[in-house]
C-alpha cells in the first residue's frame, strides 16, 4: 500500500509596506526552508515490517514545490565628484644656488644680482647641467636674460638673483 502527501502550501508572509530588502529577505528564507524541506523527504522510503503473516507497509512521500520571488529595483543613488586644479605660483623674490624651471619656478625677463663669490649662472635647454645655452661666472654685479624657450635657470656660488 503506498500514500503521497501533498506539502501544504506555504502560508502566506505579510510584509510592511515599501520594504524591498525584507521582502527579498523572507523570499530567500521561505525558498531556503521549502528546499531543505524537499531534500530531507524527496525519495525516502520507509519499510516496516510486523509480526504475523508476511506483510508489508511501504509510504514514499515525494514533494513538490514551486517558489516565485519577485524584487523591485533599488534606488540609485548618484555621485559628483569635484576636480579642483591647484596653480602654483612662486613669490620668489631672490633666485639664490639651485636649479629653477622657466615658466613654472622662475619667469622669462631679466634679472641682475650684484655679485658674490664664485658667483655662477647658465641657461639650460634641459633640466642636464651639462645642456647649456649660455653662462657666466663672476664675483662683480651679473645681468642675465632668461629666454622663453630656455628650459631651466641654473645659479651656483654665494649670489641671488632679483628681477630687474
Amino acid at each position: 500500500m503506498t500514500y503521497t502527501y501533498p506539502p501544504p502550501p506555504p502560508a502566506p508572509v505579510q510584509h510592511r509596506r515599501g520594504s524591498s530588502r525584507w521582502k527579498l529577505v523572507v523570499g530567500a528564507v521561505v525558498a531556503l526552508g521549502i528546499g531543505v524541506a524537499i531534500g530531507a523527504s524527496a525519495g525516502t522510503t520507509t519499510t516496516k515490517t510486523v509480526a504475523g503473516p508476511t506483510t508489508s507497509v511501504t509510504s514514499t512521500t515525494t514533494a513538490v514545490a514551486t517558489v516565485h520571488v519577485t524584487t523591485t529595483p533599488q534606488r540609485v543613488v548618484a555621485t559628483h565628484t569635484r576636480t579642483a586644479t591647484v596653480t602654483y605660483t612662486p613669490t620668489y623674490t631672490k633666485y639664490g644656488e639651485g636649479t629653477y624651471v622657466v615658466g613654472t619656478d622662475i619667469k622669462p625677463g631679466m634679472y641682475h644680482t650684484t655679485g658674490g663669490s664664485d658667483c655662477y649662472w647658465a641657461r639650460l635647454s634641459s633640466l642636464d647641467t651639462s645642456d647649456i645655452i649660455d653662462n657666466n661666472a663672476s664675483s662683480g654685479p651679473q645681468t642675465v636674460e632668461i629666454q622663453p624657450g630656455d628650459h631651466a635657470f641654473e645659479v651656483e656660488g654665494s649670489c641671488a638673483f632679483d628681477r630687474a
